[in-house]
């Protein structure tokens, strides 16, 4: 018998729920899943069950039984999943990490892993890119490793090029970018 499980009655915990997070909550809920997004101003948001702020992280983390990390990578975010946040997790969570390998406190990341206070990862990004030889991610049997393309689909460049035509629109227009980065904020 293989070790599986369904998605229908999990948690999804997204950490950086935002538009992307969103689009990903809208997914999980087709399969039942109970999500709760974390956000630094929290608010309702569609498809999830709640919406915390960063003060609320470590109790999202422990009723999570998959995190997903989608929140970019700023001075405050930087090792935001730490040894003592990995620590709030129940045995059986799963990290997905597709943000930006600072985000993860690789090292803590990797003695969890170990150690079995969590079940596993799926990592797209990493401290150092490409992942060195070295890095024992590479032999453990409970991760799943991607070269930081896991944002890329056979039809990205087609949505790649409607969002850069509605931000040239914008900008034509002189209309504020609807992708406009807050240069304050890093995002």
């Amino acid at each position: 018998m293989y070790p599986l499980q369904e998605l229908t009655g999990q948690t999804l915990c997204i950490v950086g729920a935002g538009s992307i997070g969103t689009e990903v909550a809208r997914k999980a809920k087709a399969f039942d899943m109970h999500v709760i997004g974390v956000k630094r101003h929290p608010g309702l948001l569609p498809h999830h069950d709640k919406v915390v702020g960063l003060d609320h992280l470590y109790e999202a983390l422990a009723d999570a039984d998959f995190v997903l990390i989608l929140t970019p990578l700023t001075t405050k975010t930087r090792h935001l999943i730490n040894a003592d946040a990995l620590a709030q997790m129940k045995p059986s969570t799963v990290v997905l990490n597709f943000a930006r390998g600072g985000v993860v406190d690789e090292e803590a990341l990797i003695r969890a892993l170990q150690s079995g206070k969590i079940h596993g990862a799926g990592l797209d990004v990493f401290h150092k890119e490409p992942l060195p030889l070295e890095s024992p991610l590479w032999d453990m049997e409970n991760v799943l490793i991607s070269p930081h393309n896991g944002g890329w689909t056979p039809h990205y460049d087609e949505r790649m090029v409607a969002i850069f035509l509605d931000n040239l629109r914008a900008y034509r227009e002189q209309r504020p970018l609807p992708t406009q980065v807050d240069l304050e904020q890093g995002y």
